[in-house]
């Protein structure tokens, strides 16, 4: 079944907003190039999985920048980095470490 979308036409659910597939429909008219990218420049990832990682790091800039400032003082104190490491990813807490 082919669905004809006609651009001067728009097309609202129940909610009063426009549908989902109708937007979908449109921005790949309009952006179709880019979206299909991938199959003719494999240099182009399938997926933007990785842009998505990074972009997904910022929300833990809070709990990074306080084990980063945590590993940076235990550092200075001389502490063992691996073993401190070790010990904080084996769920166990070195308090003398800490």
């Amino acid at each position: 079944m082919h669905i004809a979308v006609n651009e001067t036409h728009t097309w609202y659910g129940v909610d009063g907003k426009q549908s989902t597939t109708v937007n979908l429909l449109r921005r790949f008219r309009q952006h179709g190039d880019a979206v299909l990218r991938f199959v003719g420049n494999f240099a182009v990832p399938f997926s933007n999985n990785t842009a998505e990682r990074t972009v997904r790091t910022f929300d833990g800039a809070e709990y990074f920048c306080v084990i980063r400032c945590r590993l940076d003082t235990l550092c200075k104190q001389g502490r063992n980095m691996l073993a401190v490491l070790q010990h904080a990813f084996g769920g166990t807490v070195n308090q003398s470490a800490a």
